[in-house]
């Protein structure tokens, strides 16, 4: 869905231990995003691939730091695989082994 070579994307650490992954919202594509409800800041979006849709699993920030980032909810998608390797839980943290 994504291009593989985002360059754009980052870690956002919401919560101690566990970081989520942000992307460009231009790196994210419109057609897969479904059912708009609009809140105060942001934007939730259905995720829609194929048959299979995530409920609430996209969250585009229209304001402040996170401006133009779009959020991916981790445990709303079937697998995440960083560099061809699934990985559970969360996103790893690049900074520990």
């Amino acid at each position: 869905m994504v291009d593989n070579d985002v360059e754009r994307s980052t870690f956002s650490w919401e919560v101690p231990y566990y970081p989520s992954y942000y992307f460009h919202s231009t790196d994210v594509p419109e057609k897969f995003l479904r059912n708009p409800k609009q809140g105060d800041t942001s934007t939730t979006y259905d995720l829609v691939v194929g048959k299979r849709t995530a409920e609430a699993a996209v969250t585009v920030h229209n304001e402040g730091n996170f401006r133009d980032l779009v959020k991916i909810t981790f445990n709303k998608m079937d697998a995440w695989l960083e560099e061809d390797e699934e990985i559970f839980i969360h996103p790893r943290d690049p900074y520990k082994v």
